[in-house]
């Protein structure tokens, strides 16, 4: 076994992600994550250390023009080649913004609400994102800048309920403790390509200018400032 997949799944066993023959919808957005975290779980099954029922799910929010159109066209390449189901939706989340939504706000609630209804009409309780160590470090980040109290610091959690979806569903993050490097290290020495989503490369967004800014400044002064951060909230 591949020694990330290894670690992702003494991770996923640690928290009680999944059981043996879960059915699992993985929120597929073409980026390094979600290719990842699919790659994982089929190789979690296919090796009989974990058995999943893995399908795809890839909502294609209309903001990128013929960028997002190649994203999707991506997944459904991905999808076919892996041999697994994959449902596609299509919404123009700028008709949708609600007021006080940010556009990125509007786009995440679009989004999971897509997949909890994919999640229920497929019969499936356990949706998987792809979320990593890089993720949790920046949210701590936003929230310290935000002037959170210690229950800010909570960040992600690797499970909590799907809302919108059957009753009982969850949504499971298995790649909380893994970097964004090993991730791309790990989808190199398996020949996988991916999608980059340029809107993450703008300085726009607060996370965007922590992620590109901030971040590398913090990890100039502390270099373990990633897994630092990971054991203080454990």
């Amino acid at each position: 076994m591949d020694e990330l997949v290894a670690y992702v799944l003494a991770f996923a066993r640690r928290h009680a992600l999944f059981e043996r023959g879960d059915g699992v919808l993985v929120g597929l957005s073409g980026g390094p994550d979600s290719v990842s975290l699919t790659l994982i779980l089929q190789e979690m099954s296919s090796c009989g250390a974990l058995p999943l029922r893995v399908r795809l799910a890839h909502l294609n929010h209309c903001l990128r023009g013929a960028e997002a159109d190649a994203d999707e066209q991506f997944c459904r390449r991905f999808a076919s080649e892996q041999g697994l189901e994959l449902t596609v939706g299509r919404i123009k989340v700028k008709e949708q913004v609600r007021r006080g939504e940010s556009l990125e706000q509007s786009a995440r609630r679009l989004r999971y609400g897509f997949l909890s209804e994919v999640a229920r009409s497929a019969g499936v309780r356990t949706l998987a994102v792809g979320h990593h160590a890089d993720d949790v470090a920046e949210t701590v980040v936003m929230r310290l800048l935000r002037g959170c109290g210690l229950w800010g610091l909570g960040a992600i959690a690797p499970v909590r309920p799907a809302a919108g979806a059957a009753a009982g569903a969850r949504l499971v993050r298995p790649l909380l403790e893994t970097s964004r490097a090993k991730l791309l290290e790990f989808l190199s020495q398996h020949g996988q390509g991916f999608r980059q989503d340029s809107s993450n490369l703008g300085r726009g967004p607060l996370r965007n200018r922590v992620r590109h800014e901030l971040l590398p400044a913090l990890q100039e002064l502390c270099p373990a400032f990633e897994p630092t951060t990971l054991r203080a909230l454990n």
